[in-house]
């Protein structure tokens, strides 16, 4: 038995080595540093957080109650809420600890802030302000989306679920998890599914990208839109293929909600109804991608800042070696202005206003971390 174990500890250990062997040096564009803008842009630490693991939302303003302005922030492991001294008022964790991606839903007229942790392909699940959580959805979420346009202005969850005897659906629920309703064999298992805030001409509330099968036997690409109420008001070949989209308000390329997504040439922001390209950013692709516009000088037009994950796998024979996260910064005419590479992940980007309201900073999420980026007077 101790041979049997010996060598079982030796085998383990070559491959180990094999492994480790396999790994590659790191690629100039997985390299962190500063590509451009460093004379542009100053950098700080904005806080620490302990034990909040990679953030993944950051939200500023009336979130808990009227009246009372805070910095929102949520990780993997939990959330805390600042005032805009940075002072802690409230501090919540997260069970299970799973590498989650939540997001803060923010307090509504008919319900107190809550939490909605995504999962792709593992589990949804809603938390209230205590961490507990009020429901759980198994079904494999390939996307989600959640807005206040139920009665009242109470939150709606709407998720992308698939069961392969079934084919996708599309699932909206209220606060408590029950279903308002569901749309069976409309997506397709990578669909991506986002919230218009301010409807379309056509008056879509949700956008997601299908697929429809062609005489051929090939697919087709969609984008479907679709009402509050679960009813299709338009679907069409977009404009470009789509994948993995969010919506986003950016003036003046963007007055109402617009897609952004992120392509291996740069980044495209389409009509929310897919028809027509507006702008095109340059850039490299990056995953899970977010952004916000910035106000960083008075009177000046906002502009975009954008953020993602890149992925670098070195080894045929394990995992990724190496996550790290990209942010870019546009003018407002869309001119490049700073482009960094972070040596950790970073899913999370805010505007945070100044004191006397009339410009904005940058905060951007890290691992247990928050920076801020001003701009260089």
């Amino acid at each position: 038995m101790d041979l049997q174990k010996r060598q079982l500890a030796l085998l383990f250990a070559l491959a180990l080595l094999l492994v480790a062997g396999c790994e590659k040096p790191l690629p100039e564009w997985m390299q962190p540093g500063i590509r451009e803008g460093a004379d542009r842009i100053q950098k700080t630490l904005y806080m620490n957080l302990d034990d909040i693991g990679a953030v993944t939302d950051i939200e500023v303003g009336e979130l808990r109650a009227p009246r009372k302005t805070e910095v929102g922030v949520a990780g993997y492991n939990g959330a805390r809420f600042f005032d805009l001294t940075r002072a802690l008022q409230a501090s919540i964790q997260f069970t299970p600890r799973d590498p989650l991606s939540a997001s803060i839903v923010r307090r509504t007229p008919v319900s107190e802030v809550l939490f909605y942790r995504h999962g792709s392909l593992h589990e949804d699940s809603l938390v209230d302000a205590r961490g507990r959580n009020l429901w759980r959805i198994r079904e494999g979420i390939a996307s989600a989306a959640f807005g206040d346009i139920g009665i009242a202005g109470a939150p709606e969850f709407f998720s992308v679920e698939e069961k392969f005897s079934e084919g996708g659906k599309v699932v909206a629920r209220d606060v408590a998890g029950k279903t308002v309703w569901e749309r069976q064999g409309l997506a397709r298992w990578n669909s991506s599914l986002a919230l218009i805030r301010k409807q379309s001409a056509e008056g879509a509330s949700l956008v997601m990208d299908s697929s429809v099968a062609l005489k051929s036997g090939e697919e087709e690409d969609l984008l479907i839109g679709l009402r509050g109420d679960g009813q299709t008001v338009f679907q069409r070949k977009p404009a470009i293929d789509l994948q993995e989209f969010i919506t986003l308000n950016w003036l003046p390329v963007c007055p109402e909600s617009c897609l952004l997504m992120s392509w291996n040439d740069g980044f495209y922001l389409v009509r929310s109804d897919g028809s027509k390209v507006l702008s095109k950013l340059p850039g490299g692709y990056v995953s899970d991608v977010h952004a916000t516009p910035v106000q960083f000088m008075e009177g000046g037009s906002p502009w975009l800042a954008i953020a993602g994950t890149l992925n670098y796998k070195g080894s045929n024979f394990a995992g990724l070696q190496a996550i790290h996260g990209a942010l870019y910064l546009f003018d407002g005419e869309g001119h490049p202005v700073y482009h960094e590479v972070l040596g950790e992940e970073c899913r999370a980007v805010a505007a945070l206003p100044s004191e006397d309201h009339k410009s904005e900073s940058l905060l951007v999420g890290g691992v247990d971390k928050v920076w801020q980026y001003i701009l260089t007077k």
